[in-house]
């Protein structure tokens, strides 16, 4: 598997044009492999927490500037709005993950003032993805005693495969949406309409590619 994970990405980044990064992020995994998930969970959310609090406290204090984008979307000391949300998310889910057998109340007040402070970026898609986190949260503990249920079981598993099912979803809605159907337009959020116009203008311009393709 190792192997296989180098070349992957030793290939996206010599053949198909894409950044070093990406060979960088698998020789990280490869070097995690065996080791403590929670540990490396811990260490990435000290950091990740340590650095987003102290961005959003210099942002405050005008140390650094709050970038304010279109409609009032703040970043908090973040390069760009959705980039905030995203690292916010994150550090939720990290939590969650962390604590997710041990949370009390102010644990609970923290989540719901990290997912407020994220609606001010204005990042629908992450938006959505906390209030699913926090209703998963409660789900979780208020299902405790029926976790080990076969139904519940099912549901962990569709849940570990909703990434994978949502992106090929989204995949094949962005290549059979017709943006010339009007009666379909009146029926769609604006929006969404628009995204799936920008995600078709991504695929012309940049064809799907097994190894990848520089944007």
């Amino acid at each position: 598997f190792e192997a296989v994970l180098l070349a992957a990405g030793l290939l996206h980044w010599k053949v198909g044009g894409g950044k070093y990064e990406v060979f960088v992020l698998c020789v990280l995994i490869v070097g995690m492999t065996g080791r403590s998930f929670r540990a490396l969970l811990t260490i990435a959310f000290t950091i990740g927490g340590i650095l987003m609090a102290a961005a959003f406290a210099a942002s405050q204090l005008g140390i650094i500037e709050d970038l304010v984008y279109d409609g009032g979307r703040h970043s908090f000391g973040i390069v760009y709005c959705t980039d905030c949300a995203a690292h916010i998310l994150f550090l939720m889910m990290m939590y969650v993950m962390l604590r997710r057998d041990e949370l009390r109340i102010p644990e609970y007040v923290l989540l719901v003032f990290a997912q407020a402070i994220m609606m001010m970026t204005k990042a629908q898609s992450d938006v959505a993805c906390g209030f699913l986190l926090l209703a998963g949260v409660l789900v979780y503990r208020l299902t405790r005693r029926w976790r080990r249920s076969a139904v519940m079981k099912f549901l962990g598993r569709l849940a570990c495969l909703s990434f994978f099912l949502c992106t090929a979803a989204s995949f094949i809605i962005t290549l059979g949406f017709n943006r010339n159907d009007m009666e379909l337009r009146k029926k769609m959020q604006y929006s969404l309409i628009r995204r799936l116009e920008m995600n078709q203008q991504a695929l012309k311009n940049n064809p799907f590619s097994l190894f990848g393709i520089k944007v």
